[in-house]
């Protein structure tokens, strides 16, 4: 963090500031995160939505950069990037929201793995 003078100081010279945000802190009751560094199309919102209803979560799925989820977050993580979630742990979906969206086996593998827990 810089001081307040400092980014007076920034500002004047119209230099942005960029500071580094804490991971975002969810609520238990969130039960799937989807990681995506973009807005999601109205294709993937959907799924995505639909996937949170199932899981019996609320009507629209909580999107969020790969950076700012939490290290301790215990719900279900969908990357739309199959590399976004690559650290995420146990609880990463086994295809990520482009695949499900063009492939009928990876929902079938998502659905196996969601049963099994």
């Amino acid at each position: 963090m810089i001081s307040r003078q400092a980014q007076d100081y920034l500002k004047a010279m119209n230099i942005d500031v960029w500071l580094e945000r804490r991971p975002a802190q969810l609520c238990p009751d969130v039960p799937l995160v989807v990681l995506s560094d973009a807005p999601l199309n109205a294709r993937q919102q959907q799924l995505a939505d639909r996937l949170t209803v199932v899981l019996g979560g609320a009507e629209k799925a909580t999107v969020m950069a790969p950076a700012r989820l939490s290290k301790d977050f215990s719900g279900w993580v969908l990357s739309v990037d199959s590399a976004l979630g690559a650290d995420t742990g146990p609880k990463l979906l086994c295809a990520s929201v482009d695949e499900m969206l063009e492939q009928v086996e990876a929902k079938r593998r998502v659905w196996a793995q969601l049963c099994q827990s």
